[in-house]
């Protein structure tokens, strides 16, 4: 700087003091949460697909950002949510499909999904219409009737079998009862469900012998062309209705594979004897 001659020197001196600048850094979580579905058992115990047992759902949500906020499940396909707090058990029978999902801190919803299952751990119904508990005479007819059904998985048809004194028989099938020896018998159904469930159920009843059931057969085996003389069948029927059992197998012995037919004679003299 020049002043009248002299010449001056001006030293400015700048100085600054050290500054400290601080800012926060924010990640934003954008990705959904993912949520695991484990069903224990993890296989089916029964047939086709079908549990026989309780089944647990349990719900395993990740999220690696900003963490998980709430898991929800839905049982009515997504109309409603509960929130999910701990393993779902499920022990009643029944289709079932459970939808889930979680949400993250920042909002972030994941997309729902479902499990399914089906769990029937209900035996098959078993009806036996015909025959019932009870008294039957030798010259009675019976009509096996019965029926089984399942409301759940349904009756497997292939499965279902049907004894008359542990012999196999079949649905409607018309029984003459003095086909049996007079005494109880047993007629017994077993089935079993397409979740292979099974179940029996049984019948017992009595045939009995009497004067009146063996006076019907008589007439009955002369209508059928097995007592082939109407004369012998008078015969036998005056026996009966005065009570003589002994002289009506006397008789029913001597016309034996003559004018009764021998399975005739076979069938009368069972149930005489049996008197």
């Amino acid at each position: 700087m020049y002043d009248c001659g002299r010449l001056s020197a001006l030293l400015l001196r700048l100085h600054a003091e050290p500054q400290t600048v601080r800012f926060e850094y924010k990640k934003t979580d954008r990705t959904a949460p993912v949520t695991a579905a484990a069903i224990s058992p993890e296989q089916p115990d029964g047939q086709n697909g079908w549990y026989k047992q309780p089944v647990t759902v349990s719900l395993t949500p990740e999220d690696e950002e900003s963490g998980i906020a709430q898991t929800e499940y839905s049982l009515d396909g997504g109309t409603s949510w509960q929130t999910y707090t701990q393993p779902l058990v499920f022990d009643k029978d029944g289709r079932y499909s459970v939808s889930y999902r979680s949400t993250d801190r920042e909002g972030n919803v994941e997309e729902a999904k479902a499990v399914s299952f089906q769990i029937d751990a209900a035996p098959p119904v078993i009806t036996i219409a015909s025959p019932v508990d009870g008294t039957y005479t030798s010259a009675e007819q019976v009509t096996l009737q019965f029926a089984v059904s399942d409301a759940l998985s349904g009756a497997d048809v292939s499965k279902t079998v049907a004894l008359l004194d542990g012999k196999a028989v079949q649905a409607s099938a018309v029984i003459d009862l003095y086909q049996l020896e007079p005494g109880m018998h047993e007629f017994m159904v077993t089935a079993a469900d397409l979740a292979g469930n099974t179940a029996s159920r049984t019948v017992r009843f009595q045939v009995a012998a009497s004067l009146d059931s063996l006076k019907a057969l008589v007439q009955k085996f002369y209508n059928d062309g097995w007592i082939d003389n109407k004369g012998i069948a008078n015969s036998l029927q005056s026996k009966l209705e005065q009570g003589n059992a002994k002289s009506f197998i006397n008789q029913v012995e001597a016309q034996a594979g003559k004018h009764i037919a021998s399975e005739a004679a076979t069938i009368l003299l069972r149930i005489a004897r049996a008197l």
